[in-house]
């Protein structure tokens, strides 16, 4: 999956990005916000997503 999201085959909506330890305030966005994205949470940085 992440080689077919690098060579732009597979095309994903961010809406924000989360280290773990912030998952309380995570999870109040996506009970908040309706809308088009997915909101990722993140044990340690990753190589995938530059934020």
């Amino acid at each position: 999956m992440v080689d077919l999201y690098k060579e732009g085959f597979i095309r994903i909506h961010i809406r924000e990005v989360y280290p773990l330890h912030e998952a309380p305030e995570a999870h109040r966005l996506i009970e908040k916000c309706h809308g088009r994205g997915n909101v990722i949470l993140l044990s340690r940085r990753s190589a995938l997503i530059d934020y």
